[in-house]
């Protein structure tokens, strides 16, 4: 890793007509509902119901009031006579503590896709009123057209089906023939003993004939029998013939899930770009499942995994149970991150998040950080547990990637002891220190609700002001105010836990004025790892993701990574800004990153005010980024002598 540039470079819907509400205003003054002691998710007999009595004609429509008083069934018949009712559809005996009353008109009415359902489908007055009544068609499938082709024939009479609320389909198909029917049309067959399964079939007797003319070479279309002995769909969601998906949808499908989006946005993407699409979430996750099987029949997700991580150029290791032979602890690096590592080793953070796996395993990601100031995953680990030996298994295998010359300087981490002690036993020669924003997080969790908000405000602020103090006579006096500020709200027993725990202890792991003569490049806390974690767990769905998922993830993750630093590099040899034109910075120029250039351009406005106040910088970017300081620089500038590329360090 370089500030200079001689290391690594990255090479369908209803019309109005069909649409519309049921008139109410035809119903006399004192219009009658049902009012029934069921619950809010009771749903009425619809239109097809009627209530019939063997000594009345039928009466006067009305309209069931179900639970919810939005929402309003078709209309029915009932008539005003105490005698029990029936219903000539369904079973329908009124339930104890039916009451009539009358009600002012329903605001809202549920929608039907006919103005009159009974003038759609007329209504049989014979004596056999039964399950399986007739209702007269009033659309008819009869037409003069010559269809050129079977396909034209088939999708007139669906699209006809489809606008008056019925579901044509392809009952047989021969070659010079087709049978069409409706979905409704059958008997149930309720089988099965193990699911508990549901049927639409009503044995629904229409059906249409496609013929083809030998003569003519055209397809004519035959009505066999247009009547149906249901009510036309409202909702065409909820019939699954209807949300086929064409290819065109699959494969549209396929892009966004590869993309990562999730299933509730790809049927939204789906519905937006495809009007004619009538899917619905649960179609979407059901062939994304059914891709997962087929590339997974008889694996195990381990298998899964390993398969994954050997076709993308993965380098991998497992550590097994001796006593049970199950993989406990996974290590893994794609080509392309190991490429960089050895190219930028010297920075390494790392940190652990939960929650993201169906193994409920820690995931711990090592984070790198380029001249550029960009960071990259270096590797991922997935352990069982988070001891010691754990740590250091995976810690050695991240060693054993860089060349035996090559090993990390600075490593940041929060105060995980098992983690802090491996870091030590493997990178004994790296700067180890600790993240200011875990430690102020553990301060707030262990005393979290002693203090009320405005304190803890207070409190964040001076504890920031302490961590940044720059010189050693600043932190002993913010020291004093934080002091002061927990004992006038009475709670000392806090600053006696800062202090106990965290001041006497690793001051110098976190404090400025102490990491300022240690090198640190710039970075005193994990929050890029945690950046990392928050994109992770906003890309996975939940807390039940497999193996694999990581993986895939990742992947994306590493290429993006590098489109991103290689535009960063190609920037820095390219761009010179203005303030960075100065003739003591003049051999750096295209040869060191514009973040390096930026420091160096700081300390040079620093001159003006170490001369005035005859203080020194004590060499703080020199110690602690590598970088001349501000010292460095007026000597350069004294003796007309640019800063010379060796100066710079290879960070």
């Amino acid at each position: 890793m370089s500030w200079m540039f001689d290391g690594y470079f990255p090479s369908p819907s209803r019309t109005n007509d069909e649409a519309s509400i049921p008139d109410l205003n035809l119903a006399p003054p004192e219009f009658e509902y049902f009012v029934h002691d069921q619950p809010d998710w009771y749903l009425a007999p619809s239109s097809s119901s009627y209530l019939s009595h063997p000594e009345h004609d039928y009466g006067q429509p009305s309209y069931h009031l179900s639970g919810d008083p939005h929402y309003v069934t078709q209309p029915s018949y009932h008539f005003n006579t105490e005698e029990p009712y029936s219903c000539s559809q369904r079973s329908y005996p009124l339930p104890v503590g039916d009451v009539y009353r009358s009600q002012p008109e329903p605001d809202h009415i549920l929608e039907t896709p006919h103005e009159n359902v009974d003038e759609y489908y007329g209504r049989h007055n014979s004596d056999d009123v039964g399950d399986n009544y007739i209702r007269e068609a009033r659309v008819s499938y009869k037409t003069d057209i010559l269809f050129s082709s079977r396909e034209e024939l088939e999708e007139w009479a669906k699209k006809r089906g489809r606008e008056h609320g019925c579901v044509v389909f392809v009952q047989r198909s021969r070659p010079r023939a087709v049978d069409l029917g409706c979905n409704r049309g059958g008997e149930p067959k309720l089988t099965a003993t193990i699911r508990r399964t549901g049927s639409i079939k009503k044995g629904c007797l229409f059906k249409l004939k496609g013929r083809h003319n030998r003569v003519g070479n055209f397809w004519k279309l035959e009505v066999v029998n247009e009547t149906h002995n249901h009510d036309p769909f409202v909702f065409k969601e909820g019939h699954a013939y209807l949300r086929r998906m064409t290819d065109e949808m699959v494969d549209m499908v396929a892009r966004l899930h590869a993309d990562g989006l999730k299933t509730s946005k790809i049927g939204l993407l789906l519905r937006r770009q495809l009007p004619e699409a009538c899917v619905i979430d649960k179609d979407i996750h059901n062939l994304i499942e059914s891709w997962r099987r087929e590339n997974t029949v008889g694996d195990t997700p381990m298998q899964v995994f390993e398969s994954f991580l050997i076709n993308n150029g993965f380098v991998y290791h497992t550590r097994e149970n001796p006593a049970t032979n199950r993989v406990e602890d996974v290590f893994f690096c794609h080509d392309t991150s190991h490429e960089i590592w050895c190219a930028f080793p010297h920075l390494l953070l790392i940190d652990t998040t939960y929650n993201t796996n169906m193994y409920k395993w820690p995931f711990v990601q090592f984070i790198g950080v380029t001249s550029t100031s960009k960071s990259f995953c270096i590797a991922h680990a997935v352990l069982l547990r988070e001891r010691q030996t754990d740590f250091t298994w995976a810690l050695e295998h991240l060693k054993g990637m860089l060349e035996d010359y090559i090993e990390s300087r600075v490593i940041v981490t929060d105060r995980d002891s098992a983690l802090m002690n491996s870091c030590k036993q493997v990178f004994p020669n790296a700067t180890r220190n600790l993240c200011q924003w875990h430690i102020c997080e553990n301060i707030k969790k262990k005393w979290k609700g002693i203090y009320d908000s405005e304190a803890r405000e207070d409190f964040a602020l001076l504890w920031t002001v302490l961590c940044d103090s720059p010189t050693f006579d600043e932190y002993e006096y913010n020291c004093l105010k934080l002091q002061e500020m927990l004992f006038k709200i009475g709670k000392e027993k806090v600053w006696d836990y800062i202090h106990d725990s965290w001041l006497s202890r690793d001051k110098e792991k976190f404090v400025s004025c102490w990491m300022a003569d240690r090198l640190n490049f710039g970075k005193s806390t994990t929050n890029r790892v945690e950046s990392q974690h928050a994109n992770l767990k906003r890309h996975l769905n939940g807390a039940n993701n497999t193996l694999h998922a990581f993986a895939a993830y990742t992947l994306e993750l590493i290429e993006a990574q590098k489109i991103e630093i290689g535009a960063t590099f190609e920037k820095s040899r390219i761009t010179l800004k203005r303030d960075h034109n100065l003739q003591v910075f003049y051999r750096l120029h295209y040869k060191v990153s514009i973040k390096a250039l930026t420091l160096l351009e700081k300390e040079y406005g620093k001159l003006d005010k170490m001369i005035v106040s005859g203080h020194t910088c004590r060499y703080q970017l020199r110690t602690s980024m590598g970088l001349p300081c501000a010292c460095e620089v007026e000597r350069h500038l004294d003796t007309l002598v640019p800063i010379p590329l060796k100066s710079i360090d290879p960070f």
